[in-house]
């Protein structure tokens, strides 16, 4: 089985959970949900948008700032089929921003956890 790379909304989502102070197991807790769902999220797997208010609550962030992340995700990770030169110069741009956003969001994990070892 292939190991799959985290989406903007899991790196978000994982980020958002650890900045609150809770496990993984706390937050399926919160949520009444399996802590597989959890992980399965913060790994790339988006949850349905139903979920969304849940983890705003859960994790004490306004809905809007979950949505847009989520919509983010959604509009970066949308899958194309077409010829059309236009729709293919569209997709050359969104893999670009794609490429961009996910470096800078790693960027900014991999910055925060040693800021995070260096308090501790």
């Amino acid at each position: 089985m292939s190991k799959q790379k985290a989406s903007s909304f899991g790196v978000f989502l994982k980020s958002a959970r650890e900045n609150a102070g809770l496990t993984v197991e706390e937050l399926g807790a919160k949520m009444e949900m399996a802590k597989s769902s959890i992980y399965r999220h913060e790994a790339g797997g988006l949850p349905p948008e139903t979920k969304l208010p849940k983890y705003a609550e859960a994790l004490g962030l306004e809905i809007e700032t979950i949505e847009r992340a989520y919509n983010k995700n959604t509009i970066l990770n949308r899958d194309r089929d077409s010829s059309d030169p236009h729709e293919q110069i569209i997709d050359g741009y969104l893999g670009l921003v794609r490429q961009k956003y996910l470096n800078e969001e790693d960027k900014r994990v991999e910055i925060r956890a040693g800021l995070e070892n260096l308090l501790e």
